[in-house]
Protein backbone atom coordinates (compact mmCIF):
# COMPACT_ATOMS: atom_id res chain seq x y z
CA UNK A 1 0.00 0.00 0.00
CA UNK A 2 1.05 3.46 -0.44
CA UNK A 3 2.00 6.39 1.78
CA UNK A 4 -1.23 7.97 0.88
CA UNK A 5 -3.50 4.59 1.66
CA UNK A 6 -1.00 4.51 5.08
CA UNK A 7 -2.31 7.89 6.09
CA UNK A 8 -5.82 7.23 5.40
CA UNK A 9 -5.83 3.93 7.85
CA UNK A 10 -4.16 5.71 10.41
CA UNK A 11 -6.27 9.02 9.89
CA UNK A 12 -9.52 6.99 10.21
CA UNK A 13 -8.19 5.39 12.96
CA UNK A 14 -7.22 8.12 15.32
CA UNK A 15 -9.97 10.07 14.09
CA UNK A 16 -12.96 7.87 15.36
CA UNK A 17 -10.70 6.16 18.42
CA UNK A 18 -12.26 7.90 21.55
CA UNK A 19 -8.92 6.92 24.10
CA UNK A 20 -11.17 6.17 26.67
CA UNK A 21 -10.67 3.05 29.15
CA UNK A 22 -14.47 2.75 29.13
CA UNK A 23 -15.95 0.95 25.71
CA UNK A 24 -17.80 3.05 22.81
CA UNK A 25 -18.67 1.59 19.81
CA UNK A 26 -15.79 3.43 17.40
CA UNK A 27 -13.89 3.51 20.61
CA UNK A 28 -12.01 0.14 19.72
CA UNK A 29 -10.80 1.35 16.14
CA UNK A 30 -7.13 2.70 17.72
CA UNK A 31 -4.97 0.46 15.60
CA UNK A 32 -2.09 -1.38 17.52
CA UNK A 33 1.20 -1.63 15.47
CA UNK A 34 5.51 -2.49 15.48
CA UNK A 35 7.17 -1.25 12.61
CA UNK A 36 5.86 2.42 13.05
CA UNK A 37 5.49 5.31 14.82
CA UNK A 38 2.63 7.71 14.82
CA UNK A 39 2.29 11.30 16.23
CA UNK A 40 -1.34 12.53 17.45
CA UNK A 41 -2.99 15.22 19.51
CA UNK A 42 -6.35 13.63 21.29
CA UNK A 43 -6.85 17.54 21.82
CA UNK A 44 -8.26 18.06 18.50
CA UNK A 45 -11.32 17.29 16.67
CA UNK A 46 -11.20 14.55 14.43
CA UNK A 47 -13.96 15.65 12.42
CA UNK A 48 -11.80 17.99 10.91
CA UNK A 49 -8.68 16.85 8.72
CA UNK A 50 -7.95 14.59 11.67
CA UNK A 51 -5.51 14.61 14.78
CA UNK A 52 -3.13 12.47 13.08
CA UNK A 53 0.03 14.64 12.73
CA UNK A 54 2.98 12.30 11.69
CA UNK A 55 4.13 9.00 10.83
CA UNK A 56 7.74 7.55 10.93
CA UNK A 57 8.43 3.91 9.45
CA UNK A 58 11.23 1.86 10.36
CA UNK A 59 13.72 1.43 7.92
CA UNK A 60 15.86 -1.97 8.66
CA UNK A 61 18.38 -0.86 6.53
CA UNK A 62 19.61 2.51 7.85
CA UNK A 63 17.87 1.35 11.24
CA UNK A 64 16.03 4.67 11.73
CA UNK A 65 12.67 5.66 11.98
CA UNK A 66 12.10 7.93 8.36
CA UNK A 67 9.00 9.81 8.04
CA UNK A 68 6.21 8.17 6.15
CA UNK A 69 6.26 8.98 2.21
CA UNK A 70 3.33 9.96 0.15
CA UNK A 71 4.39 7.41 -2.93
CA UNK A 72 6.29 5.12 -1.71
CA UNK A 73 4.97 1.49 -1.65
CA UNK A 74 4.98 -0.50 2.14
CA UNK A 75 4.24 -3.42 3.22
CA UNK A 76 1.98 -5.01 5.74
CA UNK A 77 0.95 -8.06 7.53
CA UNK A 78 -2.53 -8.01 10.01
CA UNK A 79 -5.04 -10.61 10.69
CA UNK A 80 -8.53 -11.59 8.64
CA UNK A 81 -10.59 -9.87 11.21
CA UNK A 82 -9.03 -6.81 10.24
CA UNK A 83 -9.50 -7.42 6.62
CA UNK A 84 -12.60 -9.09 6.43
CA UNK A 85 -14.79 -7.56 9.54
CA UNK A 86 -13.68 -4.60 11.26
CA UNK A 87 -15.40 -2.17 9.81
CA UNK A 88 -14.32 0.31 7.72
CA UNK A 89 -10.85 -1.33 7.46
CA UNK A 90 -11.29 -3.85 4.87
CA UNK A 91 -12.36 -1.52 2.50
CA UNK A 92 -9.06 0.64 3.90
CA UNK A 93 -7.22 -2.56 3.19
CA UNK A 94 -9.04 -3.49 -0.18
CA UNK A 95 -11.60 -1.36 -2.46
CA UNK A 96 -9.97 1.62 -1.53
CA UNK A 97 -6.14 0.78 -2.82
CA UNK A 98 -6.66 2.50 -6.17
CA UNK A 99 -3.30 3.67 -6.69
CA UNK A 100 -0.45 2.67 -9.15
CA UNK A 101 1.55 -0.64 -7.56
CA UNK A 102 -0.98 -1.21 -4.49
CA UNK A 103 -2.17 -4.51 -4.21
CA UNK A 104 -5.08 -5.31 -2.29
CA UNK A 105 -4.84 -7.41 1.30
CA UNK A 106 -5.80 -11.57 1.32
CA UNK A 107 -6.27 -13.64 3.81
CA UNK A 108 -4.07 -16.38 3.87
CA UNK A 109 -6.36 -19.25 5.62
CA UNK A 110 -3.56 -21.79 6.08
CA UNK A 111 -1.67 -19.97 8.68
CA UNK A 112 -3.07 -18.74 11.75
CA UNK A 113 -2.78 -15.68 14.17
CA UNK A 114 -2.15 -18.40 17.43
CA UNK A 115 0.45 -19.76 15.03
CA UNK A 116 2.67 -17.34 13.90
CA UNK A 117 2.15 -15.28 17.19
CA UNK A 118 3.34 -18.99 19.12
CA UNK A 119 6.26 -18.91 17.12
CA UNK A 120 7.17 -15.78 17.64
CA UNK A 121 7.06 -15.47 21.37
CA UNK A 122 9.27 -19.24 21.16
CA UNK A 123 12.14 -17.89 19.22
CA UNK A 124 12.38 -14.79 21.54
CA UNK A 125 15.39 -14.16 23.87
CA UNK A 126 14.14 -13.35 26.93
CA UNK A 127 10.52 -11.73 28.29
CA UNK A 128 7.84 -10.14 25.83
CA UNK A 129 7.69 -6.44 26.51
CA UNK A 130 4.39 -5.75 26.73
CA UNK A 131 4.71 -1.73 26.47
CA UNK A 132 3.95 0.41 23.79
CA UNK A 133 7.17 1.43 23.15
CA UNK A 134 7.02 4.71 21.68
CA UNK A 135 4.77 3.81 18.81
CA UNK A 136 1.79 6.31 19.82
CA UNK A 137 2.41 9.70 20.81
CA UNK A 138 0.01 12.02 21.92
CA UNK A 139 1.23 15.86 21.31
CA UNK A 140 -1.35 17.93 22.76
CA UNK A 141 1.24 20.64 21.65
CA UNK A 142 0.82 20.07 17.55
CA UNK A 143 -1.78 21.64 16.21
CA UNK A 144 -1.14 20.75 12.32
CA UNK A 145 -2.28 17.75 11.14
CA UNK A 146 -1.04 15.28 8.34
CA UNK A 147 -2.40 16.33 5.02
CA UNK A 148 -1.51 13.37 1.99
CA UNK A 149 -4.68 13.67 0.06
CA UNK A 150 -4.80 15.38 -2.95
CA UNK A 151 -7.57 16.17 -5.67
CA UNK A 152 -8.21 16.95 -8.89
CA UNK A 153 -9.95 20.56 -7.48
CA UNK A 154 -6.89 20.86 -5.49
CA UNK A 155 -4.14 21.13 -8.29
CA UNK A 156 -2.59 24.54 -8.51
CA UNK A 157 -2.00 26.42 -11.80
CA UNK A 158 0.60 24.56 -13.86
CA UNK A 159 -0.14 21.44 -12.49
CA UNK A 160 -2.40 18.73 -13.68
CA UNK A 161 -3.95 15.61 -12.26
CA UNK A 162 -2.57 12.17 -12.60
CA UNK A 163 -4.76 9.59 -11.75
CA UNK A 164 -2.85 6.77 -11.15
CA UNK A 165 -0.86 8.71 -8.14
CA UNK A 166 -3.56 10.53 -7.24
CA UNK A 167 -0.89 13.34 -7.27
CA UNK A 168 -1.46 17.19 -8.55
CA UNK A 169 2.08 17.07 -10.31
CA UNK A 170 3.71 19.70 -12.27
CA UNK A 171 3.45 20.91 -15.70
CA UNK A 172 6.23 19.46 -18.24
CA UNK A 173 7.22 23.15 -19.59
CA UNK A 174 9.94 22.06 -21.87
CA UNK A 175 12.20 24.77 -20.87
CA UNK A 176 15.21 22.09 -21.46
CA UNK A 177 14.24 21.93 -25.12
CA UNK A 178 15.83 24.36 -27.17
CA UNK A 179 19.14 25.29 -29.24
CA UNK A 180 22.77 25.59 -28.47
CA UNK A 181 23.03 29.20 -29.78
CA UNK A 182 20.28 31.97 -29.35
CA UNK A 183 22.14 34.10 -31.59
CA UNK A 184 24.52 33.68 -34.81
CA UNK A 185 26.19 36.54 -36.34
CA UNK A 186 28.39 36.66 -39.50
CA UNK A 187 30.19 39.34 -41.51
CA UNK A 188 30.16 40.00 -45.03
CA UNK A 189 32.86 41.43 -46.84
CA UNK A 190 34.28 41.69 -51.03
CA UNK A 191 36.13 38.82 -50.10
CA UNK A 192 33.86 36.72 -48.38
CA UNK A 193 30.48 36.20 -49.43
CA UNK A 194 29.63 32.59 -48.54
CA UNK A 195 28.90 31.01 -45.31
CA UNK A 196 27.79 27.82 -43.88
CA UNK A 197 26.41 27.92 -40.28
CA UNK A 198 25.17 25.62 -37.46
CA UNK A 199 22.68 25.15 -34.63
CA UNK A 200 22.07 22.43 -32.62
CA UNK A 201 18.44 21.31 -31.25
CA UNK A 202 18.56 19.58 -28.34
CA UNK A 203 16.15 17.73 -25.89
CA UNK A 204 17.41 17.63 -22.08
CA UNK A 205 13.46 16.88 -21.27
CA UNK A 206 13.00 13.39 -19.94
CA UNK A 207 10.02 13.16 -22.32
CA UNK A 208 9.30 12.77 -26.38
CA UNK A 209 8.47 16.13 -28.23
CA UNK A 210 7.74 16.59 -32.03
CA UNK A 211 9.09 19.79 -33.58
CA UNK A 212 7.89 21.56 -36.48
CA UNK A 213 9.27 24.45 -38.75
CA UNK A 214 7.26 27.31 -38.12
CA UNK A 215 9.65 30.64 -40.07
CA UNK A 216 12.75 31.15 -41.14
CA UNK A 217 14.21 34.13 -43.71
CA UNK A 218 14.47 33.51 -47.23
CA UNK A 219 18.07 34.41 -47.33
CA UNK A 220 18.32 31.22 -44.55
CA UNK A 221 19.12 28.31 -47.08
CA UNK A 222 18.96 24.81 -44.95
CA UNK A 223 21.30 22.14 -46.06
CA UNK A 224 21.15 18.06 -46.92
CA UNK A 225 18.68 16.58 -43.90
CA UNK A 226 17.96 19.87 -42.31
CA UNK A 227 16.27 20.80 -45.70
CA UNK A 228 13.76 17.62 -45.10
CA UNK A 229 13.56 18.91 -41.49
CA UNK A 230 12.15 21.75 -42.80
CA UNK A 231 9.79 20.21 -44.88
CA UNK A 232 7.22 18.36 -41.99
CA UNK A 233 7.52 17.73 -37.98
CA UNK A 234 10.12 15.01 -36.34
CA UNK A 235 10.24 13.40 -32.79
CA UNK A 236 13.11 14.16 -30.55
CA UNK A 237 13.34 11.76 -27.58
CA UNK A 238 14.86 12.44 -24.13
CA UNK A 239 18.64 12.96 -24.82
CA UNK A 240 18.21 13.50 -28.36
CA UNK A 241 19.74 16.50 -30.37
CA UNK A 242 19.71 17.14 -34.16
CA UNK A 243 22.23 20.18 -35.96
CA UNK A 244 20.53 22.66 -38.19
CA UNK A 245 22.85 23.57 -41.33
CA UNK A 246 22.37 26.27 -42.86
CA UNK A 247 23.99 28.64 -45.29
CA UNK A 248 23.60 33.09 -45.86
CA UNK A 249 22.25 33.83 -49.39
CA UNK A 250 23.92 37.34 -48.82
CA UNK A 251 22.83 37.86 -52.56
CA UNK A 252 19.07 38.61 -51.27
CA UNK A 253 20.30 41.18 -48.56
CA UNK A 254 21.04 45.00 -48.77
CA UNK A 255 24.11 46.69 -47.30
CA UNK A 256 23.67 46.87 -43.93
CA UNK A 257 22.78 44.92 -40.74
CA UNK A 258 19.43 42.55 -41.09
CA UNK A 259 18.26 40.31 -38.53
CA UNK A 260 15.88 37.60 -38.33
CA UNK A 261 14.44 34.67 -37.01
CA UNK A 262 14.03 30.98 -37.62
CA UNK A 263 11.66 29.41 -35.16
CA UNK A 264 10.19 26.40 -34.51
CA UNK A 265 6.94 24.77 -33.17
CA UNK A 266 7.23 22.13 -30.19
CA UNK A 267 4.84 19.75 -29.29
CA UNK A 268 5.09 17.98 -25.73
CA UNK A 269 3.67 14.56 -25.97
CA UNK A 270 1.90 12.71 -23.65
CA UNK A 271 -1.35 13.19 -21.84
CA UNK A 272 -0.94 16.50 -19.32
CA UNK A 273 -4.74 17.69 -18.69
CA UNK A 274 -4.97 21.39 -18.34
CA UNK A 275 -1.41 22.32 -19.34
CA UNK A 276 -0.09 24.00 -22.51
CA UNK A 277 1.58 21.32 -24.06
CA UNK A 278 3.00 23.39 -27.03
CA UNK A 279 5.38 26.35 -27.20
CA UNK A 280 8.26 27.97 -29.69
CA UNK A 281 11.58 27.61 -30.09
CA UNK A 282 13.82 30.40 -31.58
CA UNK A 283 17.44 31.49 -32.82
CA UNK A 284 18.51 34.78 -34.34
CA UNK A 285 20.90 35.19 -37.81
CA UNK A 286 22.15 38.58 -37.76
CA UNK A 287 24.22 39.53 -40.79
CA UNK A 288 26.05 42.57 -41.75
CA UNK A 289 27.09 43.31 -44.88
Amino acid sequence: MSGVSVFRLLNFSTAVATFESTYTKMGDRLLQMSGMRMTYNTLVNGTGKGRLMSVDVWDRQREEYLPLERLRLYKFVTDNWMCDHFDLFPSLFGSELKMEGEIRGTVDKGVTVQSVVGAYLTHLNGTYDTSIRGSHINDTESFEPMDFIQTADSCLLDFFWEIGTLTCKPCPGGKRVGFSDDLLSFLATPNKKQFDGRNVLSNRELFNVTLAPKSAPEWVVFHNSTNNLMKGSTVLQPGENIAIDFGIDTSALGKGTTRSTVSFGVVIDGEYPGCLTDLDITYDTLVEV
